[in-house]
């Protein structure tokens, strides 16, 4: 065939050769032109439907906000903290979200250095990615300020407030001086270490055989006995005396030392 339409052309007079070249090589370029035009689209409209990522910075930076006011409101009083971003994994690709992002913090540890918070988006592409933040929290502690035996008060100049390291601290420890003052301790405390109310208890104002007020109350008159107590007894205890008229043994509340209210 090709032998065929080169003999037909050759047996052509040379004007319409030239004519037949030219709306060949017309064709052919028009051709090539479609192709480029069709390819050169579908990558305009590839790029123009990606979805947007969000970068991981950005992520974290609304976290962070989120968490700095969240605990601005919520921490106690005298307390402090320090917060930065996280590691996040650099391979993670989130798509933009065309609605505000939400934000929750999780139950995180008050000793532990690490929070989480929860970004989610609940636009036309939802997701949810818990976004790591590194914290440091600082608290206001009753603290010795000396070596403090064991079954001793603590008295005013015995103990101070610092700030501790929440990571530090362990148990229910105590933020207010007069939580500890006039306490005894149940053991030795090492100087600059901070109280717990487990190693406090309230100071015993009546001892086994103390001579006690027994006082009656009953339809607004109040009577007063004496008597003797039979056990130890702390503030709103309740414990056993023996009524020294009757010898009667009654049970009764400690409200101070030497007196104690009976149990009607």
């Amino acid at each position: 065939m090709g032998e065929n339409s080169q003999f037909l052309t050759a047996l052509m007079p040379r004007p319409e050769r030239r004519g037949l070249r030219t709306r060949i090589m017309s064709a052919c370029l028009t051709t090539t032109l479609l192709i480029n035009a069709q390819l050169s689209w579908a990558q305009v409209s590839h790029v123009a439907t990606a979805p947007e990522i969000m970068p991981n910075a950005e992520l974290q930076k609304q976290a962070l906000a989120f968490a700095q006011e969240h605990l601005a409101i919520n921490i106690q009083e005298g307390d402090r903290f320090e917060l930065s971003t996280g590691k996040m994994d650099p391979r993670l690709k989130l798509v933009r979200c065309d609605q505000p992002l939400s934000f929750q913090m999780q139950n995180n540890s008050a000793r532990s250095n690490r929070l989480l918070v929860k970004a989610r988006c609940a636009g036309s592409k939802p997701w949810a990615m818990f976004v790591p933040l590194e914290a440091k929290i600082w608290k206001t502690v009753v603290v010795a300020l000396r070596p403090l035996n064991r079954n001793s008060t603590v008295r005013t100049d015995d103990i101070s407030l610092r700030e501790v390291a929440a990571e530090l601290l362990t148990g229910r420890y105590i933020q207010s001086p007069d939580l500890a003052i006039g306490m005894v301790l149940t053991r030795s405390i090492e100087s600059g270490r901070p109280l717990q109310s487990s190693q406090l208890v309230a100071p015993k104002l009546i001892k086994r055989g103390d001579q006690v007020v027994i006082v009656a109350t009953t339809g607004g008159i109040s009577v007063r006995m004496a008597g003797t107590a039979m056990a130890d007894g702390r503030r709103d205890e309740q414990i056993t005396v023996k009524n020294k008229s009757s010898k009667r043994l009654i049970k009764v509340r400690v409200v101070a030392p030497g007196t104690v209210q009976a149990v009607m």
